[in-house]
């Protein structure tokens, strides 16, 4: 004689690959990690996405206030007071004399910093925001290289090449500009960069860096407040 177990196990069987029920919990199981993953994902782009539109916008507030001279006041009343000192003093002739430290550009770079750094902020406050500034002589030279007389073509300066050099330092250079605010009527190509560690640990959990970087550049001119020196071009003989 069979044991009990034995005869009803076809039925006892055919009873589990029917049921339904607990379904549910086990499709959620396998469905959940994967869309909780995206969703944070989604979360965390969109916070990234919406910090870089607030820098966007924070570097062109810095770029209108320049152009306007907003941020330009602490510079021109800074400006003034060193030349009614000058003139108290007699100093004035001597100044204008032999080789003198470059002028200030008009422009008050830390306010449009500290204007920059503040709207970056109040959307990501453990963020570290550092500026950057290059200046060239006019807006078609901002990020090009020296004009070069390039024999060979492959792009680069060889020796005895000829090269017109724009920013004085007696080499070729793939970037003709010069690091700083540069002078009267210059173009200052403003860049600033942001780095911080996500919201979400979406970037851990895949095994990438949490740390991230977003940039964003303007460009601006400085006030012709005076006469502006040409950087000495020199070619070279053919």
């Amino acid at each position: 004689m069979r044991p009990p177990l034995l005869l009803h196990r076809p039925r006892l069987l055919r009873r589990l690959r029917r049921d339904g029920r607990g379904t549910a919990i086990m499709e959620f199981a396998l469905t959940a990690p994967v869309f909780l993953l995206l969703l944070m994902g989604i979360f965390d782009y969109c916070w990234q996405l919406y910090t870089q539109q607030i820098l966007y916008g924070a570097m062109g507030d810095a770029g209108r206030a320049a152009t306007l001279q907003v941020a330009a006041a602490p510079a021109a009343e800074g400006e003034e007071e060193e030349g009614e000192a000058s003139e108290g003093e007699g100093e004035g002739e001597s100044e204008g004399e032999g080789s003198t430290p470059a002028k200030p550009t008009g422009i008050d770079m830390a306010t449009l910093d500290e204007m920059v750094r503040t709207r970056v902020k109040q959307v990501m406050p453990n963020a570290t925001v550092e500026f950057t500034r290059r200046s060239y002589q006019d807006f078609a030279g901002v990020g090009k290289r020296e004009p070069l007389r390039d024999d060979n073509g492959n792009g680069q300066h060889d020796d005895g090449e000829c090269f017109e050099d724009i920013n004085g330092n007696g080499v070729w250079d793939a970037d003709q500009g010069v690091d700083g605010s540069g002078g009267a009527d210059d173009i200052v190509l403003y860049t600033a960069t942001v780095s911080f560690s996500r919201v979400l640990p979406v970037w851990k959990m895949l095994g990438q860096s949490q740390h991230t970087e977003l940039r964003a550049s303007t460009v601006l001119r400085n006030q012709p407040y005076a006469t502006r020196a040409e950087r000495e071009i020199v070619r070279c003989e053919a």
